[in-house]
């Protein structure tokens, strides 16, 4: 039986689509299931009905009852599980029955005993087991899944949209397939990945301009660090994003608390901050501190037309009387990049400053970029919005990075009786800890 309603288009949170249009159903290969023809007529009145389940609606508006839907779901449902008793090992069977649940999810169709938001989840997971390690539809319908079940899932989503692009070895990927990615991004604050993922898809209509999404800032205005700087918690790290500026950094939850960290505001095109590790030991078994700090210069357009060209006239920089340029790092991590070691050189209030430790012994990073294609796209982490099923939700647009250069002073300002260890310590925030666009 085929079902027929009038079609009330229902768009969650801000007539944003958090499933596919197409629907993932329209990439699964029958033939590859059965060649049953009652079974492959169920797979066909799965496709035709999409309009009532490829989406979670906030209010029903159609002729035919919910329950009378939800029933015929169930029904193929129990008949393709059936199937996959005798063909366990078919991945794309298990595709099946993970679209099938996720529609009955969005149908409301569970209850304390069925769970369809990790029925899906299990039936994606087992096709992901058997299919072919490259193809990635398993992680795409998934996060297609999770998409629409606002709070947590909404991160495991972008996760798996992730790790389809990752395994698919970077073949071309179908334009619904970045349609969804641009959706999800969207609804988890990635402005920079939901333009990606568009230019992706140029057959698809962007929901959005730049302006709903992206607000632009005036580099040469001022700024407190609170408009700067958000802070979100993942993995149990803190990471210290800043779009604007085209950086971040974390801290593991564990070293926040024993973590000292002083950021400024923003303003004559200056920004900085600085971290204080906790103490190390000299030989002696002396504690003696030490700190990181990073300066930022978003310089006037034109003012320096190279890093070379920043270098010899900071003002800052120049205090360094002879410092050395030295190869720090085994691989530059950036491509405009230089790198220093200075030591005491007479300059008596830093060398007071570690006079009883053997002195200060300093090192220098600085760093040129301009800005990049997406920006944004190597600091956005998803946030998602609150748990329970909307139709209100307004999406905040997310400042830009600031217009031309920016130069990074990054340095280490150490005592020499500890500057083997607290290097090691620079080294892996570096290296692994911070990222510069």
């Amino acid at each position: 039986m085929k079902l027929f309603a009038k079609i009330s288009l229902v768009f969650i949170f801000c007539a944003l689509a958090t499933a596919s249009a197409f629907a993932n159903v329209n990439y699964i290969d029958i033939s590859a299931i059965t060649q049953d023809k009652e079974l492959t007529a169920q797979f066909q009145n799965i496709k035709d009905n999409l309009p009532f389940y490829a989406n979670w609606t906030y209010k029903w508006e159609y002729d035919v009852p919910k329950s009378t839907v939800s029933a015929q779901l169930k029904e193929f449902y129990k008949n393709f599980s059936e199937l996959a008793k005798k063909d366990k090992n078919n991945g794309e069977l298990f595709l099946l029955l993970g679209d099938i649940a996720s529609y009955l999810y969005n149908l409301d169709a569970g209850d304390k005993n069925t769970d369809y938001t990790k029925i899906a989840a299990d039936n994606y997971g087992q096709a992901i087991k058997f299919l072919p390690k490259e193809d990635y539809r398993g992680y795409w319908f998934l996060g297609v899944h999770y998409a629409g079940i606002p709070g947590g899932y909404q991160i495991k989503s972008v996760d798996n949209f992730e790790q389809a692009v990752y395994v698919s070895g970077g073949i071309a990927l179908p334009e619904n397939f970045w349609e969804d990615y641009s959706y999800i991004s969207a609804l988890t604050a990635m402005p920079s990945h939901y333009f990606y993922a568009m230019d992706k898809a140029p057959g698809i209509k962007p929901l959005y301009a730049k302006d709903k999404l992206i607000k632009s800032l005036d580099k040469n205005a001022q700024y407190e660090k609170k408009d700067l700087w958000n802070v979100v918690e993942k993995d149990s790290n803190t990471f210290f994003i800043s779009r604007p500026l085209g950086m971040s950094f974390y801290v593991t939850k564990e070293e926040s608390s024993k973590y000292g960290l002083n950021i400024g505001d923003y303003k004559n095109n200056k920004a900085g901050l600085m971290i204080i590790p906790p103490n190390l030991k000299s030989k002696e078994g002396q504690s003696i501190d030490y700190s990181i700090t990073i300066l930022v210069n978003a310089s006037p357009d034109n003012k320096y037309k190279s890093l070379r060209e920043f270098v010899g006239s900071d003002k800052y920089l120049q205090s360094f009387t002879g410092k050395k340029e030295i190869k720090l790092f085994d691989k530059d991590k950036y491509d405009k990049m230089v790198t220093y070691e200075w030591m005491d050189n007479n300059a008596s209030d830093y060398k007071a400053a570690y006079g009883d430790f053997g002195g200060t012994h300093f090192y220098i990073v600085v760093i040129e970029r301009d800005k990049p294609k997406y920006p944004g796209l190597l600091l956005e982490m998803p946030t998602p919005i609150p748990a329970g099923k909307t139709s209100a939700y307004v999406l905040k647009a997310q400042p830009d990075r600031f217009d031309g250069k920016i130069f990074y002073t990054i340095l280490l300002n150490t005592a020499e009786d500890i500057h083997e260890d607290g290097l090691k310590v620079f080294k892996d925030f570096f290296e692994n800890r911070l990222v510069i666009e």
